[in-house]
């Protein structure tokens, strides 16, 4: 099970891993790297195509078992353009989609979730409405990511590498957390992993803190049972 931050992530990854099956995974015979294709942006299926597969496959696995797992930045990249993806193909498909995706089981899970729904935002929303929420891709992928930013993550990165990190500054995106989407000429750049300076600083000072915590680092400030000088503190 992915985790979300929503109540309802045990129905939604039910309905994704569904929709993962129909599209990618329910044929053996089909080849998932020419499934997967259309979901991906180019750069990153042409440079890290393994990646990718990788990514799809612990999507499947992942909202089938009953552990709770994260997202990294590469397992939101591609569940945001697959659901957006499959929005269109619930608009092309029109009422067709439901049968092909939503089996009778699904139907009834869903079923009890729209009851306590009815039961808490009766008075304010109609039936159908909620329903939406279940039923269209396009609104699961509303819920379930809190923010988006690796849609504007060339912009962002551009913004960061002229020294004008204006957008990024102002919403509090940290670069570090996208940087397996960035290229990979762009990555072989920052050897640390490290977009910015901040970064660069929070892993020094982390380091230090567990070799003091857990290391032979504190001895060096300790002589005879007594701290040492100022001056050789700052030396360390």
């Amino acid at each position: 099970m992915i985790y979300f931050n929503t109540e309802k992530m045990v129905i939604y990854c039910k309905i994704i891993h569904n929709y993962l099956e129909g599209e990618i995974f329910g044929d053996p015979e089909s080849d998932i790297g020419d499934a997967i294709e259309c979901y991906m942006p180019k750069y990153l299926f042409r440079e890290q195509y393994q990646k990718c597969i990788e990514v799809f496959e612990d999507l499947y696995e992942w909202t089938d078992d009953g552990f709770l797992h994260e997202l990294t930045s590469f397992h939101e990249v591609a569940l945001y353009y697959f659901l957006v993806e499959m929005q269109e193909v619930k608009n092309e498909s029109g009422k067709d989609f439901i049968k092909i995706f939503y089996d009778k089981k699904l139907n009834k899970e869903i079923d009890k979730c729209l009851k306590k729904d009815l039961e808490k935002y009766g008075d304010e929303f109609e039936e159908e409405l909620l329903k939406e929420y279940y039923f269209n891709p396009i609104n699961i992928c509303d819920i379930i990511f809190e923010d988006i930013d690796f849609v504007e993550l060339p912009y962002l990165y551009n913004e960061n590498k002229i020294d004008m990190p204006i957008i990024s500054q102002q919403l509090g995106i940290n670069l570090d957390y996208y940087f397996e989407i960035l290229p990979i000429d762009i990555q072989k750049k920052y050897k640390s992993h490290h977009i910015t300076l901040t970064g660069e600083v929070t892993e020094f000072f982390e380091y230090l803190q567990q070799r003091i915590n857990s290391g032979s680092l504190a001895e060096l400030f300790w002589e005879n049972e007594r701290s040492i000088n100022e001056k050789r503190v700052h030396n360390i």
